[in-house]
């Protein structure tokens, strides 16, 4: 094993993408650690066009972090031609990863998925550099598993997942308290900014950064029979469809995540796929929700845990009709929803981005 020489500049490299799903968590540690240590300056590990070359963008100045872009393959486990590009992808991106790595020399690597982070991560080993993973879904993904024997900090975000890493810690999933806390107290505002109205239940609708046709189409068509009762602010996805002038409905492509977060605490209702950020935020938020898993995916694991505090959609067996209908009950019985506010606050654990930011700065070698 090489040793990367030791520099006394502390530098912490993370990575994660794809989707945006993993970076926010990312995203949230980083500002903790900001706010106690402001000396500290990150790189982060990332594909060359994904969603998260935008949302690190946005937090480059404000976090002292440089986007690193390297090649990112997969192992898809279903017949394909990429199967055969993706490993020499895979493996240049090791390469990429050890000069950048040696070039910037973090004292920690940090990630919560994705198999971009997977080459980086093994090349942090190689050389010497703490790495830590966090598993944020229930379902463990292909790159955690290929991460975790090489890990020296595991944490998990439910309590079933340690079946899966056994000498994890079950922590949670970080969140940013602080964006949160001013999000609720933003709701007057949010409500003026949006010329939202304190007469009729405003829903925000999102089907993630990247959008999901399946959700617009599901909303456009419900339109007539929702907006003559209720608010719908859209958020379609970027390029996506969505739809035109219309009383008591607006749509934009996305928001910056945190007025996403705020026209989340100024909902009454929030209608969402089952990605883990977003689901940690609503509980935090003690925000109703109706929930619709990507059909045969992760996210159909994420929902069965929030069963309880949520209404679970199935989308094969989803129209306008149930969709409309399921909404004007929820409506018609103030209790379920204040049930579904409280019970959804006790599915995630706090503490999550405090615990990580303290152990990755410790690992960093400078707190005595």
């Amino acid at each position: 094993m090489i040793m990367a020489k030791k520099s006394k500049k502390i530098i912490i490299a993370l990575s994660g993408g794809g989707t945006g799903g993993p970076v926010i968590p990312l995203l949230n540690i980083l500002r903790v650690i900001k706010r106690h240590h402001p000396q500290v300056e990150f790189i982060f590990f990332g594909t060359i066009n994904g969603p998260e070359v935008s949302l690190i963008e946005d937090e480059r100045e404000n976090l002292d972090i440089d986007y690193l872009k390297i090649y990112s393959g997969k192992w898809r486990r279903y017949l394909s031609w990429r199967n055969f590009l993706d490993p020499l992808l895979i493996i240049l991106a090791f390469f990429q990863s050890l000069f950048l790595l040696l070039k910037y020399r973090p004292k920690v690597f940090f990630s919560a998925g994705a198999f971009v982070a997977v080459p980086p991560a093994w090349a942090a080993k190689f050389l010497g550099i703490p790495v830590f993973m966090h598993q944020q879904d229930l379902r463990p993904g292909l790159a955690n598993k290929l991460i975790a024997p090489i890990a020296s900090l595991k944490t998990v975000t439910f309590e079933k997942s340690l079946a899966d890493y056994p000498q994890a810690i079950w922590l949670g999933n970080p969140v940013n308290q602080e964006e949160l806390s001013s999000a609720i107290l933003a709701k007057q505002d949010t409500f003026r900014k949006y010329h939202l109205k304190n007469n009729l239940p405003v829903i925000l609708v999102t089907g993630g950064r990247t959008g999901a046709d399946f959700f617009n189409n599901l909303i456009l068509d419900s339109l007539k029979k929702l907006t003559p009762n209720f608010q719908i602010v859209h958020l379609s996805g970027d390029g996506k469809k969505r739809g035109g002038e219309m009383l008591n409905y607006q749509s934009y492509d996305f928001l910056a995540h945190s007025e996403l977060l705020k026209l989340m605490a100024a909902s009454d209702l929030v209608v969402s796929r089952c990605g883990l950020s977003t689901l940690t935020e609503l509980a935090f938020l003690g925000k109703p929700a109706i929930l619709i898993p990507m059909p045969n995916s992760h996210q159909e694991d994420n929902a069965e845990v929030f069963s309880s505090a949520a209404i679970i959609l199935k989308q094969q067996q989803l129209n306008v009709d149930i969709f409309v209908q399921t909404i004007c009950e929820l409506f018609k019985d103030p209790s379920e929803i204040l049930r579904m506010s409280q019970e959804i606050k006790t599915l995630i654990k706090p503490g999550a981005a405090e615990f990580l930011a303290e152990k990755i700065y410790e690992y960093s070698g400078e707190k005595n």
